[in-house]
């Protein structure tokens, strides 16, 4: 838009739109794909800016649902493990106890170091994780 052209308010878009849909009725059917573009530029509508970006918006938001679908199943998946009873003293479930108040991402960093430990390690992953519940509450 160039410097010398006139602000449009909300109330000359809504007249805008109202003009592109409501005149006489067009057959978008019979309307070629140019043509189509041709009568949206003719509104400032640059179709494909309008459909880049909203693949764009479409593909962001799709992501983050699956994202946040991906971390539910982390943190049903971390509470479905059952807790191995075999090493000394309870400690696989006191770490799995103190693992599933953590926030997904870092639980399941720590998981996995889990998964791997010996005896020795567990301690030493417990004794972590007991130092990363002081700083910070373990989540309900």
């Amino acid at each position: 838009m160039s410097d010398n052209a006139p602000t449009r308010t909300a109330s000359d878009v809504l007249r805008d739109l109202h003009e592109y849909l409501a005149p006489e009725e067009v057959d978008v059917d019979s309307m070629s794909p140019q043509a189509i573009r041709a009568e949206l530029m003719r509104h400032g509508i640059d179709s494909v800016q309008s459909f880049a970006a909203m693949r764009e918006w479409l593909g962001d938001e799709i992501a983050a649902v699956e994202l946040d679908a991906a971390r539910k199943a982390r943190v049903d998946a971390l509470q479905a493990i059952p807790t191995p009873k075999s090493f000394s003293g309870g400690l696989c479930e006191k770490i799995h106890k103190l693992l599933s108040g953590l926030e997904p991402k870092l639980a399941s960093a720590y998981f996995s170091k889990f998964e791997k430990a010996s005896e020795e390690d567990l301690q030493s992953l417990y004794d972590d994780l007991m130092a990363l519940n002081e700083q910070e509450p373990p989540r309900p």
